[in-house]
């Protein structure tokens, strides 16, 4: 895809003028290569996407819309650098005063860069919080708790003729017997716990497949009788062998999921206000007491704590899965969402000083970095804070 088509597209979906082709044109390219994906963050930021604009001179049909347009990204970005609108003047017939004016920007481009090099050197000296792992319990249908990030791998229990055993360092799989398979054996139930700062993997009985993120638990039999079933808190995403004889069911804090086969994300924690579930691929319904709704791929639910329901299209649907792939993915995200999923991941505490400032921001980072590093990023944004060991206080 040509570099000024890349530009348009981005552009488009900035501003909330991008069709469906549009977005699923956009959506190959930078899911083609890691490369791709680094270039789409980096025009997306609006002070980059200002230059492509300029570089194009936007076009005299809609010259002026695109500059306000950006203007205000640039505005809700709460960008650092302020750059003038011009059309590109040939640089020896530039007056004394603009020229004047450019060594002053990049005078205090500089400034900005030296600023922002203490910050990181201070933050760094205040946090030494290192990103999550691999982390969970396993807790057996008599009782007895194997933490399995310590345990080595091969074969950790039998369970009603079920083998559990550990593949790797993140991931715990269950192997029903053909008696089992048949309904024969004894049903027994567990449970994976991950703790704050912990992930973990699960392959039930029946193939399918399960990722928690931190602070999640998930509990199942040890073999799939007369239906499959589990029981999530927390989240999970889930990649369900499809079995039409079957359907594969999810019970998550008053939200109830019927699939048959299909990749689909739950986010269910107690201290965010909604809990979300999204279709990637698939159908599945889902419901509560009140309501209910047939969900498609690229849809998502979300149900409020008064029991309040709304299905949304979600085109950037992959995105609340992005923590399975290792990365924060925030799209007009507060400033609360964000630090929940770091309190999660980091197992830290947050403290807000005053009100929580009424912000979006967009933007991917991996979960592999170091706090200070997204830290680092939220600073550049005007975000303040100071950090007291294990907590991290917010301020106005």
């Amino acid at each position: 895809m040509e570099e000024i088509r890349i530009g348009e597209l981005i552009f488009r979906e900035l501003t909330g003028n991008i069709t469906k082709s549009e977005l699923n044109e956009l959506t190959t390219w930078k899911n083609a290569s890691v490369k791709n994906r680094e270039l789409y963050e980096y025009i997306r930021q609006p002070k980059n996407l200002l230059r492509w604009l300029k570089s194009r001179e936007a076009g005299a049909a809609y010259a002026e819309e695109a500059k306000q347009k950006v203007f205000q990204l640039m505005d809700e970005y709460q960008g650092n650098v302020v750059v003038t609108w011009f059309k590109r003047p040939a640089y020896r017939r530039m007056s004394a005063a603009a020229i004047v004016i450019l060594v002053s920007a990049a005078a205090v481009l500089y400034n900005y860069a030296s600023k922002w090099s203490r910050l990181k050197s201070d933050l760094t000296a205040q946090s030494n919080v290192h990103p999550g792992g691999n982390k969970a319990i396993l807790t057996l249908g008599n009782g007895q708790k194997i933490l399995l990030d310590s345990a080595g791998a091969g074969i950790l229990a039998d369970q009603g003729g079920t083998k559990v055993s550990k593949v790797d360092s993140g991931l715990v799989a269950y192997n029903a017997t053909d008696q089992n398979i048949k309904g024969n054996g004894e049903v027994l139930w567990n449970t994976v716990t991950t703790p704050a700062g912990g992930q973990y993997r699960v392959i039930l009985p029946d193939g399918s497949k399960v990722w928690l993120n931190a602070l999640s638990s998930l509990k199942f039999p040890t073999f799939f009788k007369n239906e499959r079933k589990v029981e999530l808190t927390g989240e999970g995403y889930f990649e369900i062998v499809p079995n039409v004889q079957a359907p594969f069911k999810v019970s998550a804090s008053g939200i109830n999921i019927d699939v048959l086969g299909t990749r689909f994300d739950v986010m269910a924690y107690p201290d965010e206000p909604d809990r979300k579930m999204t279709v990637l691929d698939g159908s599945v319904r889902v419901g509560t007491s009140l309501n209910s709704a047939v969900l498609t791929k690229d849809q998502q639910a979300s149900i409020k704590a008064d029991g309040a329901f709304s299905v949304v299209s979600d085109p950037a649907s992959d995105e609340s899965a992005a923590w399975v792939y290792g990365t924060f993915s925030f799209n007009r995200a507060d400033l609360g969402t964000i630090m929940r999923q770091l309190a999660r991941w980091y197992n830290v505490e947050v403290e807000y000083q005053g009100e929580i400032p009424v912000r979006s921001f967009y933007g991917e980072i991996g979960r592999n970095k170091e706090l200070n590093d997204v830290l680092y990023m939220l600073a550049r944004n005007h975000v303040h804070f100071k950090i007291e060991g294990n907590k991290i206080i917010v301020q106005p």
